[in-house]
């Protein structure tokens, strides 16, 4: 007997024919380092940040091997300093890593974001803006330098059109005197200072588009300036407006923030709550996410307000928010549909079926628990979405309630984390890395198929990160119905891509080669219309990146119409079955 399994792409229902195991691997590299911040560059290296510890690489072609920090970076005082948050991206062919790092001190020297250009291991630093409402209360000219907010970076985020964003915490300077030399912070040059007091650079957030050299501080433009930052008795405290996430969706860039009061004499004083400030890729502000417009979200119009100390973007077009204060997350489901709403989690369920009932969940009973400075805690792969808590890697298998228990796996110490105190997620199509206080954890999650949109229209063989972005990864499951767009179009054809690519984990490449299985469309497919069906076959053997590697691909090539629906066409697709 045969046995089929069938592929249907016009519905984009996926069905499995054979299961793999399913419990993590999982490899652990620098134990006893503690770990701040982790990001994948574009070409897959992992660079993770630490705190008097420099920044780590490990190159994507010696997965396996020991990091070890690149010797330069320390000469840039990085071991005296706290790497806050990574991103990276492409700029003009070349793979760009930005480092947001916290100095010391309440100057905070050092602070800024270092640029570190294709593999140079010598940073640039760019420094901040003296915008013009400092410099008028310090008596000193305005100042551009490179733009940014602050010298406290608190999180980075590429967007896609390779655009930086940063979201910045205050730093202060104290003078305790008048009458003498004093050095201005920001240029080295002398100055006199009026009176004793605190000149404090507030939070904000930065822009720099992919076609400058500098960034725009947007928080100037569009948030109103805190109270209390300039020449403020020395008896009070400066007042502050911290910045603590951003993330880039597919048009916009949401960034989370704590409550701040307003100055008086620019603003007309009052308060502005926390919660998240919605910008346009143009830096145009859209609106903000907060408790008085959205009931649904833990913040609350109070200064201990729960902050958004994660943002992050799934693919599907989905946002994710992770809080601090043991709050949980949320996610905006179904964002680019007008049936869009949010599900706000704080504690998972565990529905018994004998009872009935919903009990404490048996994976975190004691709530989802982030930690308060990891703004990268939250990341996804597919439809898969990885969680780092003070308890473990939480992962949301993409498919259920997101309330339910049962729709994730807790990876934790048992299952071979090197810490369940994990304050970094990110993950690639194959592997998830964890950064925690005890070191880098390097997850793979098997699955059985893996479905990958192809970039490169004219070469959907090319096998390369930056060529197979992936859509889903499918593990021991029955089926996964992946969504159309409003025109029911499948979103992995949308852009005009001409390829797909499925990715069948076996340990049996060579058989696939040797005439031992079958695969093609359904019936008679030899004589189908490959315009309005489209074709799927094996990708040549030659066209691998590794000798014999551990699965196969199927290249499926796009109709390039689609006709008028019709039930009976719709069950019709590719399959595979074994001789």
């Amino acid at each position: 007997m045969k046995k089929a399994c069938t592929l249907i792409l016009f519905t984009l229902l996926v069905q499995l024919c054979y299961a793999q195991g399913d419990e993590p691997r999982v490899r652990q590299y620098n134990i006893g380092q503690a770990f701040t911040s982790i990001t994948l560059d574009p070409v897959g290296n992992v660079w993770a940040g630490t705190k008097n510890a420099g920044l780590w690489k490990l190159n994507r072609d010696s997965i396996g091997e020991t990091p070890r920090p690149l010797s330069l970076y320390t000469s840039q005082g990085l071991t005296n300093y706290t790497i806050q948050t990574l991103t990276a991206n492409n700029q003009g062919g070349q793979i760009r890593l930005w480092a947001g790092v916290r100095g010391t001190g309440s100057s905070s020297v050092g602070g800024g974001i270092y640029v570190y250009n294709d593999g140079n291991t010598t940073p640039k630093i760019l420094r901040n803006e003296r915008n013009k409402y400092i410099a008028r209360k310090m008596n000193l000219i305005s100042v551009k330098f490179d733009g940014t907010p602050s010298r406290n970076p608190m999180a980075l985020a590429s967007d896609p059109n390779g655009g930086i964003w940063a979201a910045h915490g205050y730093h202060d300077l104290t003078v305790l005197s008048t009458g003498v030399t004093i050095i201005d912070p920001i240029t080295g040059f002398p100055f006199y200072q009026d009176k004793a007091g605190y000149y404090l650079t507030p939070g904000g957030l930065g822009y720099k588009a992919p076609n400058k050299n500098v960034f725009d501080n947007l928080s100037m433009l569009h948030m109103p300036y805190p109270a209390y930052t300039i020449n403020t008795p020395l008896n009070l405290t400066a007042g502050t407006r911290q910045c603590v996430s951003v993330g880039c969706g597919h048009d916009e860039t949401w960034m989370g923030f704590g409550t701040y009061e307003v100055d008086v004499e620019e603003s007309g004083g009052g308060t502005r709550f926390s919660g998240i400030a919605r910008f346009s890729y143009a830096g145009a502000l859209l609106g903000y996410i907060d408790g008085s417009n959205t009931p649904e979200l833990p913040f609350t119009n109070t200064f201990a307000s729960p902050r958004a100390i994660a943002i992050h973007w799934q693919k599907t077009g989905d946002p994710w928010i992770g809080f601090n204060g043991n709050k949980g997350f949320a996610v905006h489901q179904n964002h680019v549909y007008t049936n869009a709403q949010w599900v706000y989690v704080d504690k998972l369920q565990y529905y018994d079926t004998a009872s009935g009932t919903n009990l404490p969940s048996r994976l975190l009973p004691n709530g989802i628990r982030i930690n308060s400075d990891a703004p990268h805690a939250i990341s996804s792969a597919g439809q898969r979405v990885f969680i780092g808590t003070v308890d473990g890697l939480l992962v949301y298998k993409g498919e259920g309630d997101l309330k339910q228990d049962s729709s994730y796996i807790l990876i934790t110490t048992e299952e071979g984390l090197s810490s369940n105190n994990i304050k970094g997620v990110a993950a690639s199509s194959r592997y998830i890395y964890a950064a925690t206080d005890d070191g880098i954890n390097e997850i793979f999650l098997p699955s059985d198929l893996i479905v990958f949109h192809v970039k490169d229209k004219d070469n959907p063989s090319k096998e390369d990160n930056n060529n197979y972005e992936t859509i889903a990864s499918l593990t021991s499951r029955d089926n996964l119905n992946i969504r159309f767009n409003e025109n029911d179009l499948p979103m992995m054809a949308a852009d005009g891509t001409t390829s797909t690519v499925f990715r069948y984990n076996t340990a049996d490449f060579e058989g696939f080669y040797s005439n031992k299985y079958q695969f093609g469309f359904g019936g008679d497919y030899e004589n189908r219309d490959t315009n309005q069906f489209g074709s799927f076959h094996l990708k040549p053997k030659n066209l691998y990146t590794e000798e014999n590697p551990g699965y196969v691909d199927f290249i499926y090539r796009h109709p390039t119409y689609i006709a008028t629906f019709d039930p009976e066409k719709k069950r019709s697709g590719p399959f595979i079955y074994n001789k």
